[in-house]
């Protein structure tokens, strides 16, 4: 989670939408970093992390799970990223 934070020149924000599996896709913020730059435009982005809490306590919302790269809370959880997958939408011919 440091090396990407790193990466991307500052912390970042991910949420776990759906079914409580262990990849954040859709709603991630990379807050003007550097990686904002690079995945923006169409496309998703998914990030797979080892660690993920089964059932985080105290989290609440319509999200699984999720928040700022740089927070305690976060932090203390030692999740760890896996993989980073950019999937491109398929290109359209004229």
């Amino acid at each position: 989670m440091t090396q990407l934070e790193r990466v991307n020149g500052r912390p970042f924000r991910f949420d776990f939408v759906g079914d409580g599996t262990d990849m954040a896709h859709d709603e991630i913020s990379w807050h003007g970093g550097s990686l904002e730059k690079d995945f923006q435009g169409e496309g998703t982005v998914t990030l797979k992390l080892v660690g993920t809490p089964t059932q985080p306590t105290g989290w609440k919302g319509r999200r699984d799970f999720g928040g700022e790269s740089d927070t305690p809370e976060i932090q203390n959880l030692n999740l760890c990223i896996d993989e980073v997958t950019w999937v491109f939408p398929p290109q359209t011919q004229p």
